[in-house]
């Protein structure tokens, strides 16, 4: 009989377990279905000011959320919000859309720190001569897509905007792998509508670092400096072309006929001032045609002012055939000619000399150009050249460039103590009857013709 009045009380103590477990299963289904959908018909509005501040603070900028912000909670905390503007001293733009995460144990304890986010339509704006910036709470990650990224107080030759930029943004430094970071970026985008690889992290004392790859062309662009005392920058960049004949394709044909195909490796210095002065100091250029040094001065301004001098070991032809080597020279001419229309609103001085230029049946010394341009019109005071036989050849003048074509006006004279090696290397069909003559004929020359 004691066994048949416990088991009703069993069989009540089990069914109010069950329905405490089914309440505080109800009551957990109910928490997390509020913490879920309640922010969704929640206004955030009237907090747009305070989650601003909030992120303001934490990234070292002013934000300002103009556009509607959406809160989640659950399942994880996210952050929503549209056209957004940014202000600060390490980056200033616009977002039209902003996505991402926020950290949980942050939010605990009042604060928003976005983690992975997304920035749709981005359209920022960073300083390349910055010394002094505030500092970020931690690296924030950030995904930009579709985005632009602009430069400011950069110096006048690195392009100014990348454009189509899909990639990661970091912003802050990271204690173990970055101490020094202010910003980071790794990804995509277009520059003078060609596609680049582009890497690039500015750090809180003011270098920089740029690394850019040009898919089609195999090549590679490397970028490093920073502000100097006097307002200017100071860096070193390094180029390296897998194969220079893609240049041919961007209409620099003359940079091809110079270099030559193949690789090619140009390392410089460089160093701007707060005078708008920039100065290029070829330390290395190697091609499979070139090998020397030079300089390059540019003085911007409404007359800007080039100043080129280049010194060149070794320039090897030995890769044209003999047919093709006739013609070189008139290529560079046109291609030279062409420079002048195309920078006629520069002026340019140069200087220009190489030790050898190697052809297959012959090799030329000591070739000098010097020439002033400005306005389509060049003037050569000075192009020389020693042929085979101890001949020279110089050429002075002015060259007008045309429409289609160019006109000479000036001067050539050849001097050689035996002109036969000259008329054997470029007419050989004359060597049979030049060998029937005695040696003291038809050997020195000294001429000259406008």
């Amino acid at each position: 009989m004691a066994e048949s009045a416990d088991t009703p009380q069993r069989g009540q103590s089990r069914r109010r377990g069950r329905i405490r477990l089914w309440l505080a299963g109800a009551i957990v289904v109910a928490v997390i279905a509020v913490l879920w959908a309640g922010p969704r018909f929640v206004d955030w509005s009237p907090y747009k000011a305070d989650v601003a501040s909030l992120i303001s603070k934490q990234l070292g900028v002013t934000v300002v959320l103009r556009g509607g912000l959406q809160i989640e909670l659950l399942p994880q905390p996210r952050i929503t919000a549209a056209d957004i503007a940014i202000t600060g001293e390490s980056v200033t733009g616009a977002i039209r859309w902003l996505r991402g995460s926020l950290n949980l144990r942050a939010l605990l304890f009042g604060r928003l720190i976005p983690e992975d986010l997304e920035l749709v339509e981005a359209d920022l704006e960073f300083p390349l001569r910055l010394a002094a910036t505030g500092r970020y709470d931690g690296a924030t990650s950030v995904v930009i897509e579709e985005g632009r990224l602009r430069f400011q107080d950069g110096p006048d030759w690195l392009p100014d905007q990348l454009e189509a930029v899909n990639g990661r943004l970091t912003l802050g430094a990271d204690t173990k792998t970055a101490p020094n970071r202010l910003y980071a970026f790794d990804g995509e985008a277009r520059v003078l509508n060609e596609p680049l690889g582009v890497s690039v992290e500015g750090r809180m004392d003011g270098a920089v670092s740029l690394s850019v790859g040009h898919g089609p062309s195999a090549s590679d662009l490397a970028i490093q400096g920073r502000p100097t005392e006097n307002g200017g920058w100071s860096g070193k960049a390094t180029l390296v072309l897998e194969e220079v004949g893609f240049l041919s394709t961007l209409k620099a044909d003359a940079i091809t006929r110079l270099l030559g195909e193949g690789a090619a490796t140009l390392d410089t210095r460089i160093d701007s001032s707060a005078d708008n002065v920039l100065s290029i100091t070829l330390e290395n250029v190697q091609s499979s045609q070139v090998t020397g040094a030079g300089t390059v001065t540019l003085v911007s301004g409404s007359r800007p002012a080039l100043d080129i001098k280049l010194d060149l070991s070794r320039v090897d032809m030995t890769g044209l055939d003999p047919a093709q080597a006739g013609t070189y020279g008139s290529h560079l001419i046109t291609d030279f000619m062409q420079g002048v229309r195309l920078f006629s609103g520069v002026d340019i001085t140069s200087l220009i000399r190489a030790r050898s230029i190697a052809f297959q049946d012959q090799t030329l010394r000591q070739a000098t150009v010097s020439f002033a341009s400005g306005g389509g019109i060049a003037v050569v005071d000075r192009a020389s050249i020693a042929l085979p036989g101890d001949a020279d050849l110089s050429v002075l003048g002015t060259f007008e460039a045309q429409e289609d074509a160019w006109q000479f006006e000036g001067e050539a004279g050849l001097v050689a103590r035996d002109i036969r090696p000259v008329l054997a290397w470029r007419v050989p069909e004359l060597t049979p009857l030049l060998d029937t003559l005695p040696p003291d004929r038809f050997s020195a020359v000294d001429a000259t013709a406008k």
